[in-house]
């Protein structure tokens, strides 16, 4: 069911550290808002129940394993979200990078 004064049909989110706590309270509450979901997490097992309560909703939903503290990892991610969802319109950042001293830039 659709937030009436918050309608985020047709829009996409990605939450990093979308697979639990904060990160997933925000997943959920765009979902109740109709905004399609990508969540980014290390733990597969998580990522994959998120992805599960998130479905729920109605909405297109992607999980992916990436950690965004590796570059690399983000670029990869990023394009796979792409490919899935066809846009990003708001990009969440929940996540806790465990290696202090490495920004993206």
């Amino acid at each position: 069911m659709t937030y009436p004064a918050f309608d985020l049909t047709g829009k996409t989110a990605l939450v990093t550290g979308g697979n639990s706590g904060i990160g997933l309270g925000m997943a959920e509450a765009l979902a109740r808002a109709d905004a399609d979901i990508c969540i980014w997490g290390t733990n597969e097992q998580k990522n994959s129940l998120a992805s599960e309560k998130l479905t729920r909703h109605g909405i297109k939903v992607l999980a992916l394993q990436c950690d965004v503290a590796v570059e690399t990892a983000v670029e990869d991610a990023f394009a796979k979200t792409l490919d899935a969802l066809g846009q990003v319109d708001a990009w969440f950042c929940q996540c806790r990078c465990r290696r202090v001293g490495q920004v993206l830039r």
